[in-house]
């Protein structure tokens, strides 16, 4: 059965094989209704004052941490492999924080606070006084402490296994399951 590709960013359907794409590019797949897509990677040690704010036309990965007051904007996926303070991330992908993030409590209603906005799943460690607004999954290792959590789907906090794991304070809304 002829799969037909649709037109992809990054990648092109081989001449000799019409069922075969390939990358046009060096960068991450990103799986598309009709196809592959592959992004252009962008990879920092932190997001600091010597890297600035991050607006980038691809994925971004950040080996470290990202301080207060920086924001990140991306056409991808978002991967962090520390922490995030009190920072701004808007991704049309994914976002993957390894560690957790954490806001400032006493700016929690200020333009400057904790945001993470995406257009697919949220992974962390945990959550403090941020703001999370994600069209897909949000699911966090241990603990979600007085954050506001909007998900299109499904909220999973913790496990079985987790202790002193949960919910503390905050709102937290999800389209379909909240555990």
């Amino acid at each position: 059965k002829p799969l037909n590709f649709s037109k992809c960013k990054g990648a092109t359907v081989s001449i000799g094989d019409q069922d075969l794409l390939i990358s046009e590019i060096k960068g991450q797949p990103v799986i598309a209704d009709r196809g592959i897509n592959v992004d252009k990677v962008l990879t920092v040690k932190n997001v600091d004052l010597h890297t600035g704010h991050i607006e980038y036309d691809g994925a971004v990965i950040v080996k470290g941490d990202v301080v207060s007051g920086m924001k990140i904007k991306v056409t991808g996926d978002v991967q962090i492999f520390g922490m995030v303070e009190n920072a701004l991330i808007e991704a049309e992908g994914n976002v993957d924080i390894k560690l957790g993030a954490i806001g400032h409590l006493e700016s929690s209603d200020a333009e400057n606070a904790m945001h993470i906005k995406c257009m697919g799943n949220l992974t962390a460690a945990y959550l403090e006084n941020a703001h999370i607004d994600c069209q897909g999954d949000v699911l966090i290792k241990s603990r979600v402490s007085n954050c506001n959590v909007n998900a299109a789907y499904q909220i999973i906090v913790g496990n079985s296994r987790q202790q002193k794991s949960g919910i503390v304070g905050g709102h937290v809304n999800a389209g379909t399951i909240i555990r």
